[in-house]
């Protein structure tokens, strides 16, 4: 089971739904690019001001790139790293 997370504000970040969790990962925040990755629960019931993201891992930094997904699996397209 994953650890309660805080997300910081960014752009150009990824998200996907798959079932009934949205996954979120890469964009820039205000200190330059980010690489976590997380989720939030749909099934869960939560404040809008304080969801109950659960982080994953760190991932290489991608930034401005699409995303598609089936049931298992994210696929990243195009986008930029940070380097």
């Amino acid at each position: 089971n994953a650890a309660p997370y805080s997300s910081a504000e960014r752009t150009e970040l990824m998200f996907e739904l798959i079932y009934n969790k949205v996954y979120y990962f890469g964009g820039y925040g205000v200190n330059g690019a980010m690489n976590d990755f997380f989720y939030i629960d749909l099934t869960q019931p939560f404040y809008s001001f304080s969801p109950p993201y659960q982080f994953i891992s760190y991932i290489d930094f991608r930034g401005g790139a699409s995303a598609s997904s089936d049931t298992n699996n994210i696929y990243v397209f195009g986008g930029y790293s940070s380097t």
